[in-house]
């Protein structure tokens, strides 16, 4: 008796040597892509960093102090370094205000360098940038001249714009801001290079500064000297205290 073949259909004719060659196909690709996994792990020494380049206009930070920030960075070579944490320790350094990182072909990590571009002094403490956000040196060694503010915590920013605008209005009487002072109740003084001071109240109110400056321009200016304090919290003028050597 003779025994009977298993038949095989057309389809698996067809399928079997499709799945040999796609089997075969695949675990190429899989050693494929292990190579390339291992070329990548080995880029921290295939590719090392080797040079960091520093540029910018810096005056109060030094190219060794930001190259020190971000070494210990760099050790997983050129392709795997983490920009942004390079960039977050760059800017860490207190007169660092922004830093743009780049990969330079084939070993080279770039950083441009924005300093702090210095406005003011907070307290005793801290300086004010332009953008009125505040930052701590180790060491405060700045131009005597700089304005001062003393206010409460989170009103660097609209002290920082008030001053600028009211400063611009005094420009035009020969009158420079030497302290700002903002309470807790939110009042505020100016006490100007000339020694006179400006009392607000609750504001900030550029129109009483304006009031201040017409009068001053038209009447005060020649008895400045003798002016202790300008009390601008009324409401269609203001009081003037003198001097106790006032004359006349």
């Amino acid at each position: 008796m003779t025994r009977a073949q298993p038949t095989t259909s057309p389809w698996q004719q067809t399928i079997k040597p499709l799945l040999l060659r796609v089997a075969l196909k695949g675990g190429g690709l899989l050693l494929l892509l292990a190579g390339f996994y291992w070329l990548w792990l080995q880029t921290t020494t295939l590719l090392p960093v080797k040079q960091i380049s520093v540029t910018g206009v810096m005056q109060q930070v030094s190219g060794a102090e930001l190259r020190d920030a971000v070494k210990p960075l760099l050790q997983d070579g050129f392709i795997r370094m983490d920009v942004q944490a390079i960039r977050d320790a760059a800017e860490a350094l207190p007169w660092v205000s922004r830093v743009t990182v780049r990969r330079q072909w084939p070993d080279t990590l770039a950083l441009v360098v924005e300093e702090q571009q210095l406005l003011a002094r907070w307290g005793d403490d801290a300086l004010v940038n332009l953008r009125g956000e505040l930052f701590y040196p180790s060491i405060i060694e700045v131009d005597a001249t700089l304005p001062r503010f003393d206010g409460v915590d989170g009103l660097s920013k609209v002290m920082a714009e008030t001053y600028q605008q009211y400063q611009s209005i005094l420009t035009d009487v020969d009158l420079s801001i030497v302290v700002i002072k903002v309470s807790e109740r939110r009042a505020w003084v100016i006490e100007l290079a000339n020694g006179i001071e400006l009392v607000l109240g609750r504001g900030p109110q550029s129109q009483r500064i304006q009031r201040f400056v017409t009068v001053y321009h038209g009447e005060l200016a020649e008895k400045a000297e003798q002016i202790s304090r300008v009390d601008l919290r009324y409401s269609n003028g203001f009081s003037v205290s003198w001097k106790e050597n006032k004359v006349g």
